[in-house]
């Protein structure tokens, strides 16, 4: 397949429920949908034992393990879409890396500590902000241990992400970089 010419879809999975979705997603690739086009999943999660998060790399790495061993499948339908690491872009280099990004992650970090919460004035735009995106008692909310993810709190998962310099991270910079401006397209789930 000629990457030169083929339109690149970059999914970006966020936590378990992202993880779901690029799994279905990747069935759904196998049986032929989404013909000629390079696939870039990118996992983002906390919680390294998560089973979805897990479930969903091992079938990725199926994915492209089967597509590499049996490119006449092509030819019928099946796998036609390339499945691409983040750094197989930067380095050219097939299998280098995987599909999840690499968050650095402190021991008993909570979502509270990452952002200052605890520390804010009260009734600033910012302290208001962080109050409208919690949907239970604040100290609960604030006080979650992101090692083990965010438990389905994607509002407050983007936070912490964007808190921990997402945006600092190898894999988030390549795909800054990689990007072309009208022939590829980001999906978020």
């Amino acid at each position: 397949m000629n990457s030169d010419f083929m339109e690149r879809v970059y999914i970006i999975a966020l936590g378990g429920a992202g993880a779901r979705v690029l799994k279905a997603l990747t069935m759904l690739l196998s049986a032929g949908a989404l013909p000629n086009y390079e696939i870039v999943p990118i996992i983002i999660d906390f919680d390294r034992c998560n089973g979805d998060v897990k479930q969903t790399l091992d079938l990725l790495n199926r994915y492209k393990t089967i597509q590499n061993r049996c490119q006449p499948a092509q030819e019928i339908g099946f796998l036609h879409s390339s499945l691409l690491t983040i750094g197989a872009l930067h380095h050219g280099i097939a299998n280098q890396y995987s599909f999840m990004v690499d968050i650095p992650m402190h021991h008993a970090m909570n979502i509270g500590h990452l952002l200052g919460y605890h520390s804010l004035v009260p009734q600033t735009p910012f302290k208001q902000l962080l109050d409208s995106l919690i949907t239970t008692a604040p100290m609960e909310e604030m006080d979650y241990n992101m090692v083990i993810g965010f438990g389905g709190n994607a509002k407050l998962a983007s936070l912490g992400y964007a808190a921990l310099g997402i945006e600092d991270t190898f894999e988030f910079r390549t795909f800054l970089n990689c990007i072309i401006p009208n022939r590829d397209k980001v999906v978020v789930v």
